[in-house]
């Protein structure tokens, strides 16, 4: 009985990209470390790196991330902390309140640069000279600009390979990511084919909820009518799968590569878990049906 079952199963099977699919799951992806990045060559070339330069050396700066993020930690920004865990940034440290405001789509790029230029007009303590405050503001429109921001935005093609060999195997595809409104907006535009792969897309600056909150896996799952159960999510902060894992979802983080000769997620640590995933779901199947 069980071997019939399982043969009646297996004619059902097709194969695509190694992926054995019995019945269609629910694969979310997280987009900034994952399916994406930001080309920090292209950032300095749109600034002019010749500017960058000289108002690293006039500021005397060399941690120029550092100058950034402890500037965006001081500009004054209310926002709703209730949730249970902090937004982190791709490093895993706590997101300023400003950016918290943006990707939740309380503030725009507009506004937060607007806030950021009042601020440097009054502090005389994180950046003491101007050039460091035009640096700070030349930093700050590569996030806060839509056109800055997707100018440098690259897809990772090995993930992306990976997305449509997903589709293509059967499986259904969706995107929840921490970005604002604007700036996904226009990488609809720029990137058609790329957006056309996903199901559905949550978007945390059109929703108003972000990771780690847990409004936002539900509203995912109620949005498209997922079961938790047959679905499940790759992030690359720990935080947010975390998330997922306590709202029923399954869950891991997607690795770096180690190799030195290239750079992003690791997508064969990312093929090897969702195929043990699926074939785990699949063998579930089989005995259920036994």
């Amino acid at each position: 009985m069980l071997f019939s079952s399982y043969l009646r199963l297996s004619i059902l099977i097709t194969t695509c990209a190694s992926y054995a699919v019995i019945y269609p799951a629910n694969i979310i992806f997280d987009m900034n470390g994952v399916l994406s990045y930001q080309d920090k060559a292209q950032t300095v070339l749109a600034a002019g790196p010749i500017t960058v330069a000289r108002l690293m050396l006039a500021s005397r700066t060399i941690f120029v991330r550092s100058l950034l993020m402890k500037t965006l930690h001081a500009v004054p920004v209310k926002v709703d902390l209730s949730c249970t865990a902090t937004p982190t940034d791709e490093l895993g440290r706590p997101m300023p309140n400003l950016m918290i405001a943006w990707m939740r789509g309380e503030v725009s790029g507009k506004a937060a640069m607007q806030k950021i230029e009042v601020f440097l007009k009054q502090d005389q303590t994180i950046c003491q000279h101007n050039a460091a405050k035009k640096l700070v503001l030349l930093l700050s429109e590569a996030i806060f600009l839509p056109d800055r921001f997707i100018g440098a935005t690259r897809l990772y093609k090995k993930s992306i390979a990976l997305v449509k060999a997903c589709k293509n195997s059967g499986h259904r595809i969706y995107l929840l990511t921490n970005w604002d409104k604007e700036s996904f907006a226009l990488l609809r535009k720029k990137h058609p084919a790329f957006c056309t792969l996903f199901d559905g897309t949550v978007v945390s600056g059109v929703v108003g909820m972000l990771k780690p909150e847990k409004e936002i896996y539900a509203y995912l799952l109620d949005t498209y009518d997922l079961d938790a159960n047959d679905t499940i999510f790759i992030d690359d902060q720990a935080i947010n799968v975390t998330a997922a894992r306590q709202a029923g979802i399954t869950a891991f983080v997607c690795k770096p590569t180690k190799s030195l000769l290239s750079r992003g997620p690791n997508v064969s640590d990312m093929r090897r878990q969702l195929n043990n995933w699926l074939q785990l779901k699949s063998n579930a199947l089989v005995y259920s049906t036994a």
